[in-house]
């Protein structure tokens, strides 16, 4: 209000709603200031995070090559451009990117984001050892500035299967079936989640609200409130009747989010450690346990430079002993927890039987077949998860087995894993 042509103010603006998940008002507030100074390289990024999110992609690739010609050293951009397109042997962003490579004045943050795209180009170019160094060097510098406890993270998932025994998941209770509003996605980073989220954001009676923080501030919320403990030892002193308040004080946010929707998808992947507690409180929601080859999963999130979470990514033994801590509890819910509490879908069946598999999930989530289910690239709406440039197009099979070339490059990873397949 004291300065309309602060250009500053409205990209700082437009970050705030970006932040928020509102995109297009993102949006606004970047074309305010690139109205301003069109050469402003930072609103042209951020602008093509909107248009990507959006699922303008070849417009968003324009804005991120213009934001990485007008500061060639923000290697961020690089990042963002190479998640938009294939870059060919000949493109001069790929020259620049290596020059940069070779620059010993470049700091430890650039080189992170540099070595993540390149892994990326060296990677769409089948030059796959030269891919993986890339991204081994990027991984080891993030992982110095990520405060990860192995011990703890670990600790805490057996934790949780000790704490939902068979006779807590089976007590009587005295509520009704609860709320059959939200459907759930959870399982590992890069596992084929967003994929089944398109394909039922899709259906005219669902929304896709994304990973949505809801569930794990309603549990930490829980845990803060109860003097009987934390989760999840003090769930199984929780009462019908503060289980129904936990569940109400989910439900009303989400509910906001698409007053009329029938259905909306929280794709939080990591709401795999709540499943006892969803079965307890939120009876009547629909559980889908996307899973994928273990190494593949494991092998994209380590191409990946996730924008929060996920500390046990960047380092091959970490990850792999993490999905072997998650597998086990999974292993725990299918044990505990009634056969139609959850489905599971494989990414390599989607891939393969693309109509039967989104038939059986729409059925799953008692939803009629709607045929806009197998044209989930064209679906409007926002994305904002890693795969969001993925997603919009046809789906493609070349993602199955995409660890295979690395061979013995993933020795550290094979080895954590100890023969885990999925």
């Amino acid at each position: 209000a004291l300065r309309p042509d602060y250009v500053e103010a409205h990209n700082n603006l437009g970050n705030v709603f970006l932040e928020l998940g509102q995109l297009e008002a993102a949006g606004v507030h970047y074309d305010k200031a690139l109205a301003l100074k069109p050469d402003f390289p930072e609103a042209l990024a951020n602008r093509g995070t909107v248009l990507r999110g959006l699922g303008r992609i070849e417009e968003a690739c324009l804005a991120f090559a213009r934001a990485a010609e007008l500061a060639p050293r923000k290697t961020r951009t690089y990042l963002d451009l190479v998640d938009c397109k294939r870059l060919l042997p000949d493109d001069p962003h790929l020259a620049a990117m290596e020059a940069l490579a070779r620059d010993t004045a470049l700091d430890d943050e650039a080189r992170v984001y540099l070595g993540f795209a390149l892994g990326k180009a060296y990677e769409d170019l089948g030059r796959h050892e030269e891919s993986f160094r890339a991204l081994a060097t990027a991984n080891a510098l993030k992982r110095r500035t990520m405060d990860y406890d192995e011990a703890a993270t670990t600790g805490e998932l057996e934790r949780i299967a000790a704490a939902f025994t068979p006779a807590l998941l089976q007590r009587p209770q005295s509520r009704d079936g609860g709320s059959p509003l939200p459907i759930f996605i959870v399982g590992m980073p890069r596992s084929g989640s967003t994929l089944v989220a398109r394909i039922l954001a899709s259906h005219p009676a669902v929304h896709d609200g994304g990973e949505l923080i809801e569930l794990p501030q309603a549990v930490a919320a829980l845990a803060s409130a109860n003097s009987r403990g934390g989760f999840p030892e003090a769930i199984g002193t929780l009462s019908d009747g503060e289980l129904g308040r936990f569940a109400d004080s989910y439900l009303r946010p989400v509910r906001a989010l698409a007053p009329i929707a029938r259905r909306i998808v929280d794709k939080m992947p990591s709401n795999f450690r709540f499943l006892g507690l969803i079965r307890l409180a939120l009876p009547g929601a629909r559980i889908i346990h996307t899973r994928r080859n273990a190494v593949d999963t494991c092998t994209s999130c380590f191409s990946k430079l996730f924008t929060a979470g996920q500390p046990f990514a960047y380092d091959l033994g970490e990850l792999g002993r993490y999905y072997r801590a998650y597998a086990a509890l999974m292993a725990h819910w299918r044990r505990v927890l009634p056969a139609d509490a959850m489905l599971e879908v494989d990414y390599e069946a989607v891939v393969a039987d693309l109509e039967g598999q989104a038939r059986r999930i729409v059925a799953y989530c008692g939803l009629d077949w709607h045929p806009a289910c197998l044209a989930f690239h064209k679906t409007a709406g926002v994305v904002q998860t890693a795969s969001a440039a993925q997603v919009r197009e046809p789906l493609y099979g070349t993602s199955v087995g995409r660890s295979i070339p690395y061979g013995e490059l993933l020795r550290p990873l094979l080895d954590a894993l100890g023969g885990q397949s999925r």
